[in-house]
Formats: structure tokens, C-alpha cells, sequence
């Protein structure tokens, strides 16, 4: 890992008391950049109204490079295809609620060999597809 390489670690002192193992450039200033801009706030929102707007029959492609905005859009992505709130022992769906979109990719597309290999910096990269209903 080129980074690893490059930068000393160090530990730093979270406001909650949790100490966070992090580099000395970049990994402590993602965090940081994403709280204060709410950055997965407004993809969070975004993906939601994307889906809104997508038309029946069309996609949404989205690549995710950090792991919190993975877990964002994988869990958009779920509730969305799986709207139902009913418990999980009930024989049929008495809530009513009906999917507006169907999950092309269940596991995410990652970059593969010879991709990270000629641009390292794909090797984080995933590719989630939905579709609109």
C-alpha cells in the first residue's frame, strides 16, 4: 500500500474519547472533510432522489471509493427492493408496501486485477446498479 509507505501513523484523540488509528495525511482529513460538509448526508439524500426521479425502466450506477458511502447506498438500495416491514415470521405481507426498484448487482462490482494494477487507486472502488420498477 503506497500510503502506508509514504506517511508515519498516529493516533489522535476523538472528541467522544475514542482513539482513532488513522494516516497523517488523508484518512484523519476524510473523516474530518465528510463531518463538516455532511458529505454522506447529502449522498444519503441524493440516492434517495435519484430514485424518485428515475423513470420505470432506468438505471442508477454508483461507484463507492469509501466504505460509508458504500454502506449508504447498499442500504438504500436494500430498503428500497425490500420495502416491507413486516416481521419476518408472518406467511404473507400485510404492511402493503410494494418495491419501486430491483437490485441489478446483489454484491457490488470491484475493479479487477490488471485494473488495479495499471491505477491503484481503483482497488477501493465498488459499482452498485439499481433499477427503477
Amino acid at each position: 500500500m503506497w500510503a502506508l509507505a509514504c506517511f508515519p501513523f498516529f493516533f489522535f484523540q476523538a472528541e467522544d474519547g475514542i482513539r482513532d488509528f488513522c494516516l497523517s495525511r488523508g484518512l484523519g482529513d476524510v473523516y474530518k472533510r465528510q463531518e463538516v460538509n455532511d458529505e454522506l448526508g447529502h449522498l444519503e439524500r441524493a440516492v434517495e432522489e435519484f430514485l424518485d426521479v428515475l423513470s420505470p425502466g432506468g438505471r442508477l450506477c454508483i461507484i463507492t471509493f469509501h466504505s460509508l458511502e458504500d454502506r449508504i447506498v447498499k442500504d438504500i438500495f436494500n430498503r428500497r427492493a425490500d420495502p416491507c416491514t413486516c416481521p419476518k415470521d408472518f406467511p404473507i405481507c400485510v404492511c402493503g408496501k410494494k418495491a419501486d426498484m430491483k437490485k441489478i448487482t446483489g454484491k457490488p462490482i470491484k475493479p479487477c486485477v490488471e485494473e488495479t494494477e495499471r491505477n491503484p487507486r481503483s482497488r477501493s472502488a465498488k459499482l452498485r446498479i439499481a433499477e427503477k420498477i
